[in-house]
């Protein structure tokens, strides 16, 4: 099994996963809420940031073909792409366009958030929005943020026919 089949496995919003604890006291990471556990019938929208990247585009392929489940791939200017991934809706979000954030956002129950590093900044600043608005606090059950510090900048063995799956 492949480090990225695993990682996947494990942030799969959809599941109740735990991993193995990795220091924070000893205590086990689990991804999923007991909200959702509770829902397991009831449909989420999920909204993929960076929906057409390395991480993203494996993700909405996964979750599109889970039940209950509509994807909505979040990019600038590759919603053909995302759709042809299995993206059941496609939305413009741009991290550093803030009047794109609340039309992406609408009707999302859950968030899967992975960006470039050179866009960190902006993500916090959408964190910090995110958790100022109660209503969407409220509606919002689950989010999982993944980055890879870093990776981007570490081509120099990057093997496309090795180190992409679609």
């Amino acid at each position: 099994m492949s480090l990225r089949c695993t990682l996947l496995r494990a942030v799969n919003p959809l599941r109740r996963t735990r991993i193995a604890p990795r220091s924070f006291a000893d205590r086990p990471v689990v991804f999923a809420s007991r909200a959702m556990a509770s829902d397991a019938n009831a449909q989420k929208v999920i909204l993929v940031t960076g929906a057409t990247g390395r991480v993203g585009k494996e993700v909405v392929a996964r979750l599109a073909k889970e039940p209950n489940v509509v994807v909505r791939a979040a990019t600038r200017d590759k919603g053909d792409y995302a759709k042809s991934l299995g993206a059941h809706e496609v939305t413009n979000f741009d991290l550093t366009d803030k009047s794109t954030w609340a039309p992406a956002m609408e009707g999302v129950t859950h968030l899967f958030s992975s960006t470039q590093d050179k866009y960190i900044s902006e993500h916090m600043e959408f964190a910090k929005w995110l958790g100022e608005d109660k209503a969407m606090n409220e509606r919002i059950k689950h989010v999982v943020r993944i980055s890879c510090f870093g990776a981007d900048t570490n081509t120099n063995q990057y093997d496309p026919d090795v180190h992409v799956s679609r």
